[in-house]
């Protein structure tokens, strides 16, 4: 008999234990969603602020967006992310007389051009495009 109740109360507190477990895991999966909700906000506010100083600077600059990437790209049909962070480094300052930094002309290259940046990818990267109705 005294095996039996130390099984039962052994059950028991398993029990306990996993609904316990269930709780802390349902927690901490919402707080993990939380997080990376918050995160990929300011992850895309930077990366919309990094693309704002890039083209005030591209703008500033009044180089041809066709010069420039020739420029850029040293003759080749794409450009590398040392020759982009190189040729960013040329621009006079970005919004507010900041010139662009190094962190934000990379993630503006990760969001254009990962491997490599082509031609359109580039346009897109110096210049603001907009759709007229």
């Amino acid at each position: 008999r005294g095996s039996r109740r130390f099984m039962l109360q052994v059950r028991v507190t398993l029990t306990r234990l996993k609904a316990v477990l269930k709780t802390a895991t349902e927690r901490s999966e919402q707080w993990h969603e939380s997080i990376s909700n918050s995160f990929e906000q300011v992850q895309r506010r930077q990366l919309r602020s990094a693309k704002i100083s890039l083209r005030f600077a591209f703008r500033r600059s009044q180089v041809s967006p066709d010069a420039a990437f020739q420029q850029a790209a040293r003759g080749n049909s794409t450009i590398s992310k040392e020759d982009f962070l190189s040729f960013v480094a040329t621009l006079p300052e970005g919004q507010g007389d900041v010139p662009v930094s190094q962190e934000q002309a990379s993630m503006v290259f990760d969001d254009f051009g990962k491997f490599g940046m082509q031609k359109i990818n580039f346009l897109k990267a110096v210049q603001e495009y907009g759709v007229c109705s």
